[in-house]
């Protein structure tokens, strides 16, 4: 008997730690929008003064990007963790973080200035900082606004090579995704995230 169930269970343990060939891996695309004030990680400023007295912000546009991808995966990748123990597959949940790969379209805002209240500038915008995260952006010393709308919205693009997590449902990603949306929420970047929608396309 004990035989037989340590037969039974081979297929999916070495189903669970497959790999799906290059070009095959389960594309899941993440939509997010709303993100209507900005950590300084998530922006950036090529100038040295702005730089210097804002240590968080990035100092390229990639880097910003980078820290996006980076926040997300980890939420993602926590959800996904937590369902596969669900699943039986406590200990293959460390392949499958690696199995999980992020591609974030993303264009993070220039702060060509940032400070409690800024005149802008060319070659960027101007960032309002307010308790350490970028609220509005200034057109003047008089003239604020929101952070433009396109500086609010990603998209990621989840590139999934583990056959049994490539596998689930739309369904089992629309809950995947909905509980991404609460960990980016309470996270490092909870602050900003938590008026992000996410949604599978």
């Amino acid at each position: 008997m004990f035989g037989k169930l340590i037969l039974l269970s081979i297929p999916v343990v070495l189903l669970a730690c497959s790999t799906l060939p290059p070009g095959q891996e389960r594309q899941i695309t993440i939509r997010g929008v709303g993100l209507a004030t900005i950590p300084p990680e998530l922006a950036y400023s090529t100038v040295a003064a702005v730089q210097n007295a804002n240590p968080t912000i990035s100092k390229t546009s990639a880097d910003a990007v980078k820290n996006l991808r980076q926040y997300v995966k980890k939420a993602v990748t926590a959800v996904i963790r937590e369902e596969a123990k669900k699943a039986g597959l406590e200990n293959l949940v460390s392949d499958i973080g690696k199995q999980i790969k992020p591609t974030p379209y993303y264009t993070p805002i220039d702060c060509s200035k940032v400070g409690a209240q800024v005149p802008a500038d060319t070659g960027g915008f101007s960032c309002v900082l307010e308790n350490g995260i970028i609220t509005k952006v200034a057109y003047s010393a008089q003239n604020t606004a929101e952070v433009p709308v396109y500086f609010q919205q990603f998209t990621i693009v989840l590139s999934v090579s583990n056959s049994v997590i490539g596998g689930w449902s739309r369904d089992m990603w629309d809950t995947v995704v909905l509980k991404a949306q609460s960990k980016l929420a309470s996270g490092t970047y909870g602050t900003s995230f938590r008026s992000v929608t996410l949604t599978q396309l």
